[in-house]
Order: structure tokens, then sequence, then C-alpha cells
């Protein structure tokens, strides 16, 4: 008989479950290497370290099952984080910042700078030109630049503001500046202005619900005669007293 368990009150195979997980770990070593965290594993498959546990044991009974070292080495090897940053760079066509790569490649930053001292020299390491200063724009070029606009377009929507898009993409605002004026930029995209952050409302920052529509006014010839009359002569009582 096969085993289960309940989660959030359903009543689910643990063995279904972990052949399931055995599987996606296999699948995702074999992309990314045998130094797959327990995070990154989670945030591959959807699900929470809790949920892992529940179904496998524990992170270490996973990858024993999956044909690993219960432990992942003490880190990367610098061969691996390298061939790793060349992929990122070619997978958006263009150099990739250090939170860019962070984020596609789900190795944290400091790995990087353990490894290789800093990001610079890890850059160097891989064979890529040196991370741009301020005042030099070269790393990047317009035609990169309005392309990195376009792919964050429907993420920040066609009001985004410089800010907001070297944020996102991880490009100081003096090396936007120094490829072009930023109004000229949104307008080769067909936007007009600057663009502005979206600003709450006062009843927003009220936590107020406005109405969409006005609501429908009560009309007050509907109700019955008798209640009618009586409202008339409350008001008539309420207006004899203050006389008084």
């Amino acid at each position: 008989m096969s085993e289960t368990t309940r989660i959030d009150g359903r009543r689910v195979n643990r063995e279904e479950r972990r052949g399931e997980m055995i599987a996606a770990l296999k699948e995702l070593v074999a992309v990314e290497g045998p130094d797959v965290t327990c995070q990154r594993f989670a945030d591959h498959i959807g699900r929470s370290d809790r949920y892992i546990a529940v179904h496998c044991g524990s992170w270490g009974d996973l990858r024993v099952a999956a044909g690993l070292p219960r432990k992942r080495s003490s880190g990367y090897s610098a061969e691996y984080l390298i061939q790793r940053l060349l992929d990122a760079e070619k997978e958006i066509d263009g150099p990739v910042s250090k939170r860019r790569f962070s984020s596609i490649t789900g190795i944290s930053t400091s790995t990087c700078d353990r490894v290789f001292g800093s990001w610079v020299a890890f850059r160097q390491a891989a064979g890529l030109s040196e991370v741009a200063s301020p005042g030099k724009a070269r790393r990047y070029s317009r035609e990169l630049l309005l392309k990195l606009m376009r792919e964050q377009l429907p993420i920040l929507g066609r009001n985004m503001t410089r800010n907001q898009f070297s944020t996102a993409v991880g490009i100081s605002t003096a090396t936007i500046d120094q490829l072009g004026n930023w109004t000229e930029l949104r307008s080769e995209l067909g936007l007009t202005g600057r663009g502005k952050k979206k600003s709450k409302s006062f009843a927003e920052k009220l936590g107020i619900e406005l109405f969409d529509e006005a609501p429908p006014l009560i009309d007050f010839s509907e109700l019955p005669a008798s209640l009618t009359d009586a409202y008339a002569a409350s008001a008539q009582l309420r207006k004899g007293k203050r006389r008084v």
C-alpha cells in the first residue's frame, strides 16, 4: 500500500511526489551542475523547502536519492562560474549586470566575489570587458539600451522613468545619459515625455476604496405612504423642539 500524507487538508501520495522531485532534481543538475542549493531547487519546482522535507525527509536525503553526495561542495568552481556567465551573456545577447546574473542563474553575488574577489575580476577571468564606470559608456550601445527598454515596457509600463529603468536592468543613470537623452530614447520607442512614477491618490493612501461609478440615489417616492408620513411627522416634531 502506498504511503500517503495530508498537506493543506488534501491527501497526497508521498512516494509519487518523491519520485517526481528526484526526477526534477536530476534534470536541474544536468543543466546547472551538482552544487544546486535547496532554495534554488525549491524555486525551480515552485515549492517550499517544507514541501521537500515532508516528502523526502531532508534535502540531503533527496540529493542521495538523486545519486548526488549528501552535501554539495563548499562552492562553485571558477570554471563553472565562468561558463554560467558566458551563457547568461549569450542568453540576453549583451553585457549582463551582477544583479541580473544572479537572477538568471540563481548563484548569489557573494559566491562570485568569494571565488574571484570582485565582479570586475570575474568578468576579466571570463575574457569579458571591464565593467564600465559612469564616465565610460562603451560597455553599452544605444541599440542595446533601446532593446533593454523594449524588454522592460511590458513590466514597467509606458510611463517608466529613467530611475525605474536603471534599477530594473542594473545600468547607472550616468551611463544612460552618456548614450542619449532619456526623452529622446523614449521617443524612439514611440513614447512621449520623460515618464512618471504613478502616485497614489489621497484616498488610496488612506486605504479608502472608491466607487467606479456614483452609487444610485434612493428614491423616497417609492416608499409606502405610511412610512413617508412617519418621516414627515418626525421631522415636524424635531422642528418644533428647536423652536422651543
